[in-house]
């Protein structure tokens, strides 16, 4: 598997980036943004793909906020009330992560992402 992604995490309690970190960090070039203050769509345009955690309604308007963007953007959140929510903002850019499966699963579905998403 090549490097053919550049990877961008949003996730303002690190334990998903740390996690994407642990298990891509060596084949693709990766970056992360774990503070909602320090978010801007500016800096997300040089990556080719985008795996982003809500945690909580500031995330999500950040979320909204990368709707102008032409990368692809992998949404997951642990909470339900949440979930529904991200519901409305998706557009045809946007895949969801089940974070209801376990973390050989998740790295299985992560895996996928990366080898179909343009």
């Amino acid at each position: 598997m090549g490097a053919k992604h550049h990877i961008v995490v949003y996730d303002t309690t690190k334990g998903f980036s740390s996690f994407v970190k642990k298990h891509f960090g060596k084949t693709y070039p990766l970056a992360t943004c774990t503070s909602k203050n320090k978010f801007s769509t500016e800096e997300f345009k040089s990556y080719t793909i985008c795996f982003f955690i809500v945690n909580d309604i500031g995330d999500l308007l950040n979320l909204v906020r990368l709707n102008t963007l032409e990368i692809p953007v992998v949404v997951g959140t642990a909470s339900h009330i949440l979930d529904t929510k991200i519901d409305f903002v998706k557009n045809e850019r946007m895949y969801a992560l089940d974070f209801s499966q376990s973390k050989e699963e998740l790295i299985l579905q992560l895996q996928h992402y990366l080898q179909v998403l343009p």
